[in-house]
């Protein structure tokens, strides 16, 4: 079997487990059945203790098959982990592709096949997963506390994060900012700070300031990383971030078969969302939230809302520096 069949068998399978496809109405017949067997206090030759002793049995035979069911999903990870290091070879190809992309190649393809965008039979200005990952998104936004953007392209989703104070910049080029940075006036701009990273470093935020960040947000760039990459700059996040501060991006969550589609055709890289949840909770990180938008639309988008422990907390009473009007040129 490919890939793409194995992990669709397996979620299938799964969602045996998660909706307790057989044990659910099994049990509630046979509360049914004994209600009724129960209605009446007679018995002939303990037959109705017979009969409750089948049930025992019962009961015993479907633990019993779901134990069998978890083995046979462990059967089928093994296969499909058999698949992923071909998987990883392609994401480092569809990597070094993307990162000689020029700015005009990136925006084009953000504006023309981004995640958030409506696939043809949706009228709607927004598509449902846009306006979730706007809603969670500004939940973090607040002056009272520095940000973080990670592949702003056009700022299509950086207007939202004005109000975070400093507003830091980051992406794999200083080409990658030419877009952006003719959005805001020449006062506006000098309190935003730009960052160029490299993925092939250990510890690729460590230029920004260690625990003090509240919140860093990244859209449709980690979906161009292969997943070590993407480990590594969690972990690099849970250093620069505030206790209680919040780290939301999107990915492309392999656990699902259309996310597949987008590796063999060479356009987003490989991640196992399972494992990439487990380095999070290793890394030290909080999951608040997953989102796999599978079913929404057609393009297929995931993310992930993980939070370092704590609580944040500032000294800001209020915003130093006054409103900046007319912040888009």
């Amino acid at each position: 079997m490919t890939l793409k069949e194995l992990v669709k068998y397996r979620n299938l399978l799964e969602s045996i487990l998660a909706d307790n496809a057989v044990n659910q109405p099994v049990f509630h017949e046979l509360a049914k059945f004994n209600s009724k067997i129960n209605s009446a206090k007679i018995d002939f030759k303990d037959i109705k203790q017979n009969m409750f002793s089948t049930q025992e049995k019962l009961q015993e035979n479907l633990h019993d098959l779901y134990t069998d069911l978890n083995r046979f999903i462990d059967e089928l990870n093994k296969q499909i982990a058999n698949h992923e290091p071909s998987y990883h070879k392609k994401s480092e190809k569809i990597w070094l592709a993307d990162s000689k992309k020029s700015m005009e190649t990136k925006e084009h393809s953000y504006n023309y096949g981004h995640l958030f965008i409506n696939p043809p039979y949706q009228k709607a200005e927004e598509s449902i997963p846009k306006q979730a990952f706007v809603g969670a998104m500004l939940k973090y936004v607040n002056f009272k506390w520095p940000g973080l953007e990670i592949g702003p392209i056009t700022g299509e989703l950086t207007k939202n994060l004005v109000s975070l104070d400093p507003l830091y910049l980051g992406d794999n080029s200083k080409d990658r900012f030419s877009k952006i940075k003719q959005l805001w006036n020449p006062q506006y701009q000098r309190r935003l700070r730009y960052y160029v990273f490299n993925d092939s470093a250990e510890n690729p935020l460590q230029a920004l300031p260690a625990n003090q960040l509240g919140f860093i947000v990244s859209v449709d760039w980690f979906n161009f990383k292969p997943q070590k990459i993407i480990h590594k700059y969690v972990k690099s996040a849970f250093d620069i971030l505030s206790p209680g501060g919040v780290m939301l991006f999107t990915y492309n969550n392999c656990n699902y078969p259309k996310a597949i589609d987008k590796v063999d055709e060479m356009h987003y890289t490989y991640t196992n969302g399972h494992t990439l949840k487990e380095f999070c909770k290793s890394a030290g990180f909080e999951i608040v939230s997953s989102y796999d938008g599978e079913k929404e639309i057609d393009w297929y988008v995931s993310w992930l809302e993980i939070k370092k422990p704590g609580e944040l907390t500032s000294l800001r009473g209020g915003q130093n520096v006054a409103l900046i009007n007319k912040l888009w040129s």
